[in-house]
């Protein structure tokens, strides 16, 4: 306990005790932090981890700045519509978990983005002698408002802030049974009004299904609506499962450590149905492919379709440099080229996109996939319009 109360007040320490300001930065970012001598930055999270709606707020004030705050929303609602949407064509799902999933979806919000309404900041006084008193005071007293709140109404528990909005993930909390949103997730140096922020999708959409996906399992803290699985439906999503741990045994993810291997099915479970999901949201925002049926496209890479440049910044999102180090703590996530790759393996509209075959046999036909959803049909098209005029699209990608 003495250890970790150091870690937490690292930033408060001598730059030059580096190791326990990376143990501090990796606690608050999951990651290791560049430069953790930089009194600025490591202090700018520190403050952050302790009053992180009033970050919320201030990205709120850049978003409103910038014309998106609303347009963003909009998007948000747009591809929880169409979550909502296509429930009913999960392979297991029957009707009755259909219809207890949306009336959760439909009861009260499930997807918070941006601030509430209330103060941020905590009004003191406080002792203003010290730096690290001061940061302990300010704390403790969010800690007692919380917790006082928290007994005089049970909302204060939706309302509390699940994870940091300057984290590039969105998450998803059971006991709140909500999907916190973070603003970082977001990439605002591309108009959310343009054609070229739907391309967005193959990084946040993606990320924010992956958590979505999440309220479909069964719940020890929903008792309004809890989803109770059929036997025949129990036995369709035991048998989806092991399509895809027989795929995970063909990798050689057993020589990462620290990967809890039986929780990876359902890790790739979340990650192909997020994408799936964002595949059809894609199609579905696209509006220059779906209401004037034109196949947009990059006057400097014409040979690449919508639909394939979809799966390009798919790959170029998860790319990232992994070392020994980074390897040892990935635990539940699946590594980059299998969080992108067994995923793709699964998307007959990949393999159409790129006119692939079985990749582990070039000279046959492709392998039957894993069936995710029920109107999946090994090499039939989408029912989107045939695309037959390209698109002239932007004279480069900068700044996407």
């Amino acid at each position: 306990m003495g250890f970790a109360a150091l870690v937490e007040v690292a930033p408060f320490f001598p730059e030059g005790l580096r190791d326990l300001r990376g143990l501090f930065a990796r606690s608050v970012l999951g990651r290791a932090l560049a430069d953790v001598g930089k009194s600025s930055t490591i202090c700018f999270h520190a403050v952050e981890k302790l009053l992180p709606r009033c970050f919320s707020k201030a990205a709120w004030l850049l978003f409103q700045s910038l014309d998106s705050a609303l347009t963003v929303r909009n998007w948000i609602a747009q591809l929880e519509s169409i979550f909502t949407s296509r429930i009913r064509d999960l392979a297991w799902f029957d009707e009755l978990s259909t219809l207890l999933v949306r009336y959760r979806l439909r009861r009260h919000p499930v997807t918070l983005f941006g601030p509430n309404n209330r103060p941020c900041a905590p009004s003191g006084p406080f002792s203003t002698e010290s730096p690290l008193l001061f940061y302990f005071q300010v704390g403790k007293h969010e800690q007692n408002s919380r917790q006082e709140a928290l007994a005089a109404n049970i909302t204060e528990l939706r309302n509390h802030f699940a994870t940091s909005d300057l984290n590039t993930r969105a998450k998803y909390d059971p006991e709140r049974m909500t999907v916190h949103v973070p603003m970082a997730l977001f990439n605002m140096t591309v108009s959310p009004n343009s054609t070229l922020f739907a391309f967005h999708l193959s990084r946040f959409a993606v990320r924010y299904y992956n958590a979505l996906v999440q309220v479909l399992s069964e719940n020890f803290y929903e008792r309004d609506a809890p989803i109770s699985l059929s036997l025949k439906s129990q036995q369709e999503l035991a048998d989806l499962v092991r399509c895809l741990t027989e795929d995970l045994r063909k990798t050689e993810l057993d020589r990462y450590s620290s990967l809890n291997l039986a929780r990876l099915p359902e890790v790739l479970l979340d990650q192909t149905m997020a994408l799936q999901l964002s595949l059809k949201a894609f199609h579905k925002l696209l509006h220059v492919r779906r209401i004037w049926n034109f196949d947009f496209r990059f006057k400097n890479l014409p040979e690449l379709s919508a639909e394939q440049l979809f799966f390009v910044y798919y790959a170029l999102d998860n790319c990232e440099s992994t070392d020994a180090v980074y390897d040892a703590k990935l635990e539940n996530a699946l590594p980059a080229r299998y969080r992108v790759n067994l995923p793709l393996r699964q998307l007959d509209e990949f393999f159409l996109a790129f006119q692939c075959s079985d990749p582990s046999n070039p000279t046959q036909p492709r392998a039957a996939a894993c069936r995710l959803f029920a109107n999946a049909k090994t090499g039939k098209k989408d029912k989107s319009r045939r695309l037959s005029r390209p698109h002239g699209g932007l004279m480069s990608m900068l700044g996407f």
